[in-house]
């Protein structure tokens, strides 16, 4: 079974203040040399593979990665609400720390500390530049400022959800905007009842009901209506709570713990008390100061129903406004989308399947992995179907990356300079021709890149570009953290292909051959013509008939990864543009009330009208005009908020500009269209008003 596995060393549990359910944590010594091997399992790994036996502590679990491989100890169990750094870690293994070790000079350990009291981040930051530069001075070979440009000091919570707080609050910025959207439709709907029980309730105040009590009785309908609508709401929640989930990017820290909880409802009882006073307020404010005189005779006076309609029309304007800067924010989002799906990843994913395959460690040296990929391709490459296979130590767009300064020989950087970056991969013969990445120059790899051969290496057209501008790479010796000492040459030159996302420029690469630099964790890439996903059960069988101790998982289509790797654009876009939708139908449902209720108490006034000879149309006309004047109104306060989202969104889009005109104009004539749309049946209902019914309506 493939593990998400964590290698810590032994005071990372100390320094996060984490402590266990069951058992100890890591402890120091743990990673000591020649320590046993010990590891702490996650409550939910415990409960799904052990059944929650209290007995786990002391078991012997044999993990091929962590702490080295080989037996080793089960010491704690954590928590159930224990997560770091994602929720699928499933095991942390002790990682030795021995100076004479092949692995104590590669950087592949993230360094967390845990600042004294009253220290700041710039203070650590030059305390830590100030240690590297120490430590790079002791050993020979240490490139300081390579060093120096990977010590950075980065708060956790930062590192672990800072992607995605954009995200996260722009969402939650939009369900706000449609709370407030549904507000003001609510708000209106209990004006328009104010006022058509304005005689009944200047009958309670004629009585005695002081306007407190009235208010009372106003704010106690709108919390009925917003609990019953809370309610349903809250129903709503704990039916979708597992689409929410099952539709996030597994990526996203807290995912997998969505659910409808204490702290959830609480803050939905908040919200509905604050929708119901928010909504309450005017209507239960302009029934205690209506005039008295007046609503006893049943007549309101012209000022009276001047002012309620321009209330009624601000709340209007209030959810086009809001309504537009959803729109938006949905049409920035789709065009980006769009964008991100027409990106040329570099690679042909149409019929290829990935398979992760793991050695174990503890019986896999680097002659054993290559003697073992050797004989996995072979036996793949015979399968019925398969045009090409080949693989690869990191998955194309698969969310991980390997980065390490690049040297050249005969190319030192000057003083100040900033290294070379480059991005670091392993690959067997035959991964070009399965993902039919071009060679632009020299030749792939093959089997003269053997243990004993000549280091070699393939850099990508980017690389090629910005390292080597007015030159042939190919012949030129390179070497990265990766290869310690060692040269490799230059052997050909390959297209550029996104690993990271698909946004953003190619980044330059670097090819080491699987023969000379061995790893026992390498996806498979396998192209066939037909449905790649029939290939998932020989290709098993292929790896069971080699060793059936090595694990393989993540067999998936290459097209389903990258599809996966624009998850995130994807659930933004289907969130904000089911919000706008939903905004667009509140304010055409709100806008319609407002027109009805306006075209009703004009029904006299449309009664003159066509009694003296006004046409349908110059009818439909009137009422169309307030329509569009509301709306229009909304649109242009909407602008401004529109223009402050687009900026704030500005992170997440791709190949669109914030201040995109032909985003904007396209939500302001959607909304147009909608406004007219509402307005249609008043202004159809006012053009067929009957005058001698109106002129007996007094």
């Amino acid at each position: 079974e493939q593990l998400p596995a964590v290698r810590a060393t032994g005071n990372l549990f100390d320094v996060l203040g984490a402590r266990p359910l069951l058992g100890r944590t890591l402890h120091p010594t743990d990673s000591a040399p020649g320590a046993e091997p010990v590891a702490v399992l996650s409550y939910g790994f415990w409960q799904r593979r052990f059944g929650g036996d209290p007995q786990i502590l002391g078991r012997i679990l044999q993990l091929s990665q962590g702490s080295g491989g080989g037996p080793t100890r089960v010491v704690g169990v954590m928590p159930p609400d224990f997560a770091f750094p994602t929720a699928s870690v499933d095991v942390w293994a002790a990682n030795p720390l021995d100076p004479a070790g092949p692995d104590y000079t590669t950087p592949y350990l993230l360094l967390l500390g845990r600042l004294t009291p009253g220290a700041r981040g710039a203070t650590a930051a030059r305390e830590l530049q100030a240690t590297v530069a120490a430590l790079c001075a002791e050993r020979p070979g240490c490139d300081e400022n390579a060093a120096r440009a990977s010590a950075r000091v980065v708060p956790l919570r930062e590192a672990l959800v800072g992607p995605v707080r954009p995200v996260l609050l722009l969402l939650l910025g939009a369900v706000g905007f449609v709370l407030l959207i549904a507000c003001a439709n609510v708000a209106n709907l209990l004006l328009t009842r104010a006022a058509v029980r304005e005689r009944e309730l200047a009958i309670r105040t004629a009585l005695g009901a002081g306007r407190s009590r009235i208010a009372r009785q106003l704010l106690t309908e709108s919390l009925a209506i917003a609990a019953i609508g809370g309610a349903a709401g809250i129903l709503t929640a704990v039916w979708g709570s597992g689409l929410l989930r099952a539709a996030l990017p597994a990526d996203l820290i807290g995912a997998a713990d969505i659910r409808v909880d204490v702290r959830v409802l609480a803050f939905a009882a908040f919200a509905v008390l604050l929708a119901a006073v928010l909504a309450g307020l005017f209507p239960a404010f302009g029934a205690t100061r209506a005039n008295l005189h007046a609503a006893l005779l049943d007549r309101s006076t012209a000022g009276a129903r001047h002012a309620r309609r321009r209330v009624l029309g601000t709340l209007v304007v209030a959810e086009f406004a809001l309504a537009l800067v959803l729109a938006v924010g949905a049409g920035l989002m789709i065009r980006t989308f769009a964008n991100l799906c027409g990106v040329d990843p570099g690679f042909a994913g149409a019929g290829v399947l990935s398979v992760h395959v793991s050695t174990p460690s503890a019986t896999y040296d680097d002659a054993a992995n290559r003697r073992f990929w050797r004989e996995l391709l072979e036996r793949v490459d015979a399968l019925p179907g398969v045009q090409s296979a080949g693989g690869i130590h990191l998955l194309p767009l698969g969310g991980s990356n390997w980065v390490g300064p690049l040297t050249i020989e005969g190319a030192p950087l000057a003083n100040g300079e900033p290294p070379r970056g480059i991005d670091w991969r392993v690959a067997t013969p035959g991964y070009f021709e399965a993902l039919r990445i071009p060679l632009l120059r020299g030749r792939l790899f093959d089997e003269r890149d053997r243990e004993d051969g000549e280091r070699v290496a393939l850099i990508n057209e980017t690389a090629a570009t910005r390292y080597f501008p007015s030159e042939n790479p190919v012949g030129r010796r390179v070497r990265t953290l990766f290869e310690g000492n060692d040269w490799a040459t230059i052997i050909g030159v390959v297209g550029d292909t996104k690993d990271t996302t698909l946004a953003g420029p190619a980044r330059p690469q670097m090819y080491r051959a699987h023969a000379q630099r061995p790893m026992g964790a390498m996806t498979l890439m396998v192209r066939t013509a037909g449905d790649p996903a029939r290939l998932a059960a020989p290709i098993r069988e292929a790896v069971r008939a080699i060793d059936k101790d090595v694990a393989v998982s993540e067999v998936e289509p290459l097209a389903q990864v990258t599809a996966d790797s624009i998850a995130r654009p994807r659930l933004l876009t289907a969130l904000l543009s089911g919000f706008g939708l939903l905004a667009l139908l509140l304010g055409a449902v709100g806008l319609y009330g407002v027109i009805a209720y306006g075209t009703a108490q004009r029904t006299r006034e449309f009664g003159v009208r066509i009694a003296l000879g006004a046409r349908t149309g110059e009818v439909l006309g009137l009422v169309a005009r307030d329509a569009i004047r509301l709306a229009g109104i909304g649109l242009a306060v909407g602008v401004a908020g529109a223009m402050a989202l687009s900026r704030v969104l500005a992170s997440q889009l791709y190949g669109v500009a914030p201040l995109d005109p032909l985003v904007f104009a396209g939500a302001a004539v959607l909304l147009a269209a909608v406004a007219l749309a509402a307005a249609l049946v008043p202004a159809r209902r006012a053009a067929r008003t009957d005058p001698m019914e109106a002129l007996r309506w007094e």
